[in-house]
């Protein structure tokens, strides 16, 4: 990104082959409870909205990540169900207070950017199925996002 001759160079024997690139991946988990592992992958994903600003690549894959289970967490927590009570609050807290606002201001960066964000579903992060894919959709035991 340092050297636009360089940019400029390999955009035209992309063009050249006769391709296009419709994306560009990213995979990290930038909401991991270790700050430095987060910080890291959080830059990562942001050289790579700004790698495809400047080669007119309209969209970032990456993974939607996975917080602890507190802000004192050493691991990601993947939490799969509701119940008991407390898995559900930590569920809550996890999106409310970790999740959502991280993609908030993660999608607002890439938007002001012109790029569109595609997360792809893992297991071990808190987008698994498309059913999560929107943050507006409710949490078990929520009526809304």
């Amino acid at each position: 990104m340092a050297s636009p001759h360089k940019l400029d160079d390999f955009g035209s024997q992309i063009r050249d082959a006769g391709l296009t690139i419709s994306a560009l991946s990213c995979h990290g988990n930038p909401m991991h409870p270790n700050r430095a592992t987060a910080r890291e992958h959080d830059e990562a994903f942001r050289k790579s909205v700004k790698l495809a600003e400047k080669l007119n690549v309209p969209v970032v894959v990456t993974f939607s990540g996975c917080p602890g289970d507190s802000d004192e967490a050493k691991c990601p927590n993947w939490i799969v169900a509701p119940w008991p009570p407390e898995f559900l609050e930590t569920l809550e807290w996890q999106w409310d207070k970790k999740v959502i606002p991280y993609w908030q201001d993660a999608g607002t960066f890439a938007a002001d950017h012109g790029i569109k964000v595609a997360i792809e579903p893992h297991p071990g992060f808190v987008v698994t199925t498309s059913r999560r894919l929107c943050a507006c959709a409710p949490l078990p035991g929520k009526t809304s996002g």
